[in-house]
């Protein structure tokens, strides 16, 4: 089984709810995992499955306190897996939005109308 490891330490807890990643374009990843360390079983546990990073990807998971985040590379077409960036960060879910049935939804800041 082709697996590499890229783990990033937090330096300590910290709370965890996205995990942004960056892959090289002379890589081929097309399955991984990412997991976090979890101290009071003392050992790794999944929080995310995906298929293929690309230039960019933001893995968005359930709010974690955890030391240290793990991407584990289980299936790449090229000889190495060449990750770029691999971060642990925690993003607020923000202001709820909150629209009264048949309004129209308000434009969100940055994004133009009828766009995504």
């Amino acid at each position: 089984m082709f697996t590499n490891c890229f783990v990033k330490d937090l330096s300590g807890a910290a709370s965890s709810t996205k995990h942004p990643a960056k892959e090289d374009a002379a890589s081929g990843i097309s399955r991984y995992l990412i997991d976090y360390w979890d101290d009071k079983k003392a050992g790794w546990m999944s929080c995310f499955n995906g298929m293929g990073i690309g230039g960019e990807f933001i893995a968005a998971i359930v709010p974690r306190t955890t030391s240290k985040a793990r991407l584990r590379v289980l299936a790449n077409s090229k000889d190495k897996a060449l990750i770029t960036a691999f971060e642990a960060s925690n993003d607020p879910l923000g202001d709820p939005l909150n629209v009264a049935k048949g309004t129209a939804t308000p434009n969100r800041t940055g994004k133009e109308a009828g766009g995504a």
